[in-house]
């Protein structure tokens, strides 16, 4: 899947959200991030982090992704709020 996204750099600080954290999430959604190795005796294990490959088929699927900020949990209000800014645009 290719997308292009537009980030609203205003609306993203309001909400506590760095650049950082959005483009981390979405790597972590649709990027393969090694989080880990494993190690035996003879071998060693790469430890990848991925979503299910039905879920980056589609750029609907974007619409499932919360992004949290690092500072504070989402709060009812910053969801509101994320929600207010998807219908009006």
């Amino acid at each position: 899947m290719r997308a292009s996204l537009i980030l609203d750099r205003d609306t993203a600080s309001r909400l506590g959200l760095t650049t950082t954290t959005i483009d981390n999430t979405l790597y972590d959604s649709f990027g393969q991030r090694q989080i880990s190795t494993m190690f035996t005796q003879v071998n060693q294990y790469h430890v990848i982090l991925e979503v299910d490959p039905r879920f980056q088929q589609n750029p609907s699927n974007l619409n499932d992704v919360y992004i949290t900020p690092s500072t504070s949990g989402i709060t009812s209000s910053t969801r509101h709020e994320l929600e207010r800014d998807r219908h009006n645009k």
